[in-house]
């Protein structure tokens, strides 16, 4: 099992574009049947030679841990080795897409590991996607890591006047400017997240529920209690323009006396047997 991850910018800015292929090249590649001709380079001057010759990607493989820095296997290599390589290879290949493998141990832990690891040979090693192997939970790490998306989020901040856009996490915390923390994550990422925001002296507001178990919410109180912070949950739904307007009506009494209330709610996110989402998981929902 692989993924690609697209870079939405360039860490080192040292490479012409102009002939740049983007990485949608492979699927619209696979759509029309043609083969995909992908070499591997540890460095510039092989990165250099693959370009020239016309393959249409090059993969800075993990397997550098054998072939350049003497290893008997793949799994001691790093990922700062992974990204010093990746980013020798970035700074001569001008025309190929760039693909760096994710050493082992850089996404098994957790989605957050995956994507912080994705996010630096992104960055710093400038790939135009990254590699990882295996089924299983990797499908998990795989969804995390093509969700984070830098320029959609600048985008949005700029649309909605948030004036900057992250893709992790850490940075909103080490932000002195930043007073609160809005989150509205998977419940199984609320009381991490709320903890981490506390801790660094940020209010919270969270959307339902706080945590996933009473005793992650019992902590978070006695944390914001403890520093003097706002630890808040709120529910979304009641911010719907239609429920404002309902309330609106109950108000101003347009409705008369209400005697029973009735009401349903659908939604098309679990419309086909294909259709997943995270909200039918446990361990990500809650009990």
């Amino acid at each position: 099992m692989g993924c690609l991850l697209p870079a939405t910018g360039r860490g080192q800015g040292m490479r012409a574009m102009d002939d740049k292929r983007p990485v949608t090249e492979f699927a619209a590649m696979k759509a029309r049947g043609e083969k995909i001709a992908m070499v591997t380079a540890y460095d510039a001057p092989s990165g250099r030679i693959a370009d020239a010759v016309g393959v249409d990607s090059v993969l800075v493989g993990d397997s550098a841990a054998m072939t350049v820095l003497g290893h008997t296997s793949t799994i001691p290599v790093t990922l700062d080795e992974m990204v010093m390589l990746t980013r020798a290879v970035t700074r001569a290949v001008t025309r190929a897409i760039v693909v760096a493998d994710m050493p082992f141990g850089s996404y098994q832990v957790s989605d957050e590991a995956a994507v912080a690891s994705a996010v630096r040979l992104v960055k710093e090693g400038a790939a135009d996607a990254v590699k990882l192997e295996g089924a299983g939970p990797t499908l998990a790490r795989i969804a995390a890591i093509v969700d984070v998306n830098i320029a959609q989020a600048e985008r949005y901040a700029q649309e909605f006047g948030a004036g900057k856009a992250v893709a992790d996490f850490k940075e909103v915390l080490a932000d002195s400017t930043i007073d609160a923390v809005d989150i509205c994550t998977p419940n199984t990422f609320h009381a991490p997240y709320a903890k981490a925001a506390l801790e660094a002296g940020k209010h919270v507001i969270c959307e339902k529920p706080l945590a996933t178990s009473s005793a992650a919410a019992a902590e978070l109180v006695s944390i914001a209690s403890a520093k003097g912070l706002r630890n808040c949950t709120c529910h979304n739904l009641r911010m719907y323009p239609l429920v404002q307007h309902m309330r609106r009506m109950v108000e101003d009494g347009d409705l008369g006396e209400i005697l029973i209330v009735q009401g349903t709610y659908s939604q098309d996110w679990l419309l086909y047997n294909t259709d997943f989402n995270w909200r039918i998981e446990s361990k990500d929902n809650g009990p």
